[in-house]
């Protein structure tokens, strides 16, 4: 009897409904049909229909029919193996999730239902963990990798990466609680890390432009010398002539 569960509701005048509070939601099931579903047999016609494709995919999806003398499979009980199935592949390997998130309920392209979007975000628990990473420091970098990464910031020797990866925090003056210096790595808010990214942002162009200024003013002494040697050439051989002739 689950009448008293916390996650099991039934109104009073439902007689063949209940709800089940699952963790994205309240889901209402009708009861009406439970064993009528599970003996829905796959037709033999379907199965031999599925298996002729051309696709191996989904030639596949079926099993084979089962002679007249054999149990036939339903469909409640060929998912249950199907789910059995998936479960030995996903506890045998190291699965990664994507979760997808609908964008609107209507199938058409270039559209954003906003209060839909949130709502799927909330009920899987990405919000939630946003909001738990940015209450403690999501970016954690090793003090070689933050050196190699911010060292434009404090040029300089490199003797101690971690006394290093206190000069390029102590250059930028970040409010206290952005940033925390650990036994091996950069620990950073997100506040933290853009004023990092937007400091070496500044300095790149910065030494960027220098050296391009240093470039052109290369580049235009030779094309001046060039142009000084064309427009005195002959003088300049007549006197090499003179000289060494």
């Amino acid at each position: 009897n689950c009448g008293k569960h916390d996650f099991f509701e039934k109104k009073k005048l439902a007689r063949t409904s209940f709800i089940v509070r699952h963790y994205a939601g309240d889901v209402s099931y009708e009861t009406t049909g439970f064993l009528d579903k599970n003996r829905d047999t796959l037709k033999d016609d379907i199965k031999l229909l599925m298996r002729a494709s051309a696709d191996p995919f989904i030639a596949k999806l079926l099993p084979e029919p089962v002679e007249k003398s054999g149990k036939k499979v339903t469909v409640g009980k060929f998912f249950k193996e199907q789910l059995a199935s998936l479960m030995d592949v996903i506890n045998g390997t190291n699965p990664h999730w994507i979760r997808c998130i609908k964008p609107h309920p209507a199938k058409k392209p270039l559209m954003w239902h906003g209060t839909l979007v949130l709502n799927q975000l909330l009920s899987s628990g990405i919000i939630g963990t946003v909001k738990v990473r940015k209450a403690g420091f999501p970016i954690r970098i090793h003090f070689a990798a933050f050196v190699k990464r911010f060292r434009l910031i404090k040029p300089g020797p490199v003797s101690d990466p971690k006394a290093k990866c206190v000069e390029i925090i102590d250059a930028l003056s970040l409010a206290a609680g952005l940033c925390q210096i650990g036994t091996a790595r950069v620990f950073l808010k997100t506040e933290g890390y853009t004023a990092l990214e937007e400091r070496l942002q500044s300095d790149s162009i910065k030494y960027i432009l220098h050296v391009q200024a240093w470039t052109r003013a290369m580049a235009a002494g030779i094309t001046y010398r060039e142009r000084e040697y064309e427009s005195n050439k002959v003088t300049i051989i007549e006197n090499f002539k003179k000289q060494y002739g």
